[in-house]
């Protein structure tokens, strides 16, 4: 490979070109066309941009080559998130409706004005719809709406109508809970900073020292204790396992970072869904609240919450708590024996369980798991970020230092050669 740069990377401008006079010709009419013609030009400003950018890269070495899969996989991210935001006004838009014909009415108009994902969706929706489904079904199925929350939330206001959003607190409604969530996952980024850190520290114990180590003794010189130290913890095998060993961690880290922030519906699976735990007790507690409200006899309340529940874990043992409560099992006891109750809640809730306060000690208990939650991710994250940045400041500061001494090293011998 050469340094040269490729005659390819004039169909930049072509290409850029082209996406640019593209996308103002689409805002100018109120329904995007989705013919042949403009698929075709803007595959044409897609491989423009594509092949000038690899003609030169590709020239270029093989750190260009990993900055090539870094856009690529960076491009692929935010692609996604483009569709989940399409996704999101679509769920939006047929949940603040108010009848079936409405929404299918709405589906028709996506259709008609967005492009291939979001009509795909909408007519999925609106055949599912003519086929009988109930509309949060409908959204279910076709993968309108795919989190939780997002489940959980359509469910409710098909069950409960706009009664849901006046009744429920700020702190629980499901896109509130999820919008903290996505917060929380978005300061867990620092992740990948924090294995660039470690790379630099270990390139610093394992290439910088011992080179710098050879050019002194090359001067017949003596290497000072500061950089020496660096070529010795380089000699620690067990500590060089625990390095490598933090090193993957923190890989590993990065990479369930990047997924859970690309594709939230993984929180729903183990392991990650116990890192969430009050996340899920907070929206059972909820549609517990929502149900009693409805069905004052517990039975009964308790079905009616795991049909709204879409944590299929939680669903299942609710309806076993359904069961307990016809065997003569206290109420409190048997919602603690599904784990959306501890058992010393429970203790303390057996006062209320007959009154019209119940649903409101629910509510308060889900306020109080998901403010913990918050709380504590919080706190560790920031702690993290004060460790990690105390430990790479004395890591690089230390460096910092034997360089220096180096130069000055190198200085004082040079100039008693002249």
């Amino acid at each position: 490979m050469n340094n040269f740069t490729s005659n390819l990377a004039i169909l930049f401008p072509l290409g850029f070109s082209l996406y640019i006079a593209m996308r103002l010709s689409d805002g100018q009419v109120d329904g995007r066309g989705r013919g042949w013609a403009r698929a075709l030009v803007y595959t044409i400003a897609s491989m423009a941009v594509s092949m000038s950018i690899a003609g030169v890269l590709f020239r270029a070495g093989l750190i260009s080559l990993i900055w090539l899969f870094v856009a690529a996989g960076l491009s692929l991210v935010f692609w996604i998130k483009s569709r989940g935001i399409n996704r999101s006004l679509m769920l939006h838009s047929f949940a603040s409706l108010e009848s079936n014909v409405a929404r299918e009415q709405m589906a028709i108009e996506f259709q008609k004005r967005n492009g291939w994902f979001v009509g795909a969706r909408a007519a999925r929706f609106s055949k599912a719809l003519e086929a009988g489904l109930k509309w949060p079904q409908a959204m279910e199925k076709v993968g309108i709406a795919k989190t939780t929350s997002e489940i959980f939330s359509c469910r409710c206001l098909a069950e409960f109508g706009p009664d849901f959003g006046k009744t429920v607190s700020p702190l629980l409604e499901p896109l509130r809970i999820q919008a903290e969530t996505d917060r929380l996952v978005a300061r867990l980024a620092m992740f990948p900073w924090f294995f660039k850190g470690f790379v630099l520290v270990a390139l610093t114990v394992v290439w910088v020292a011992p080179t710098l180590g050879s050019i002194f003794s090359e001067f017949e010189l003596e290497l000072p204790p500061t950089l020496r130290s660096f070529i010795e913890i380089g000699e620690m095998a067990p500590l060089a396992i625990l390095f490598a060993g933090i090193f993957l961690l923190i890989l590993l880290a990065s990479m369930c970072v990047a997924l859970v922030w690309t594709f939230p519906s993984l929180l729903a699976l183990w392991p990650m869904r116990w890192f969430a735990s009050p996340y899920y007790r907070a929206i059972g507690l909820t549609s517990l609240a929502m149900a009693i409200r409805r069905e004052p006899d517990a039975a009964r309340a308790c079905n009616l919450a795991a049909e709204l529940l879409p944590v299929h874990y939680l669903s299942r043992n609710l309806r076993e708590s359904t069961t307990l409560i016809m065997q003569g099992v206290p109420p409190e006891r048997a919602i603690a024996a599904a784990g959306i109750l501890k058992y010393d809640e429970a203790e303390v809730l057996a006062s209320s369980i007959k009154t019209q306060s119940f649903p409101w000690a629910l509510e308060q208990l889900a306020v109080s798991a998901v403010e913990r939650m918050l709380r504590l991710y919080s706190i560790g994250i920031q702690l993290m970020v004060v460790f990690a940045v105390l430990f790479f400041a004395i890591v690089f500061g230390w460096l910092a230092i034997g360089v220096i001494e180096v130069l000055s090293i190198m200085i004082q011998k040079l100039a008693l050669d002249l």
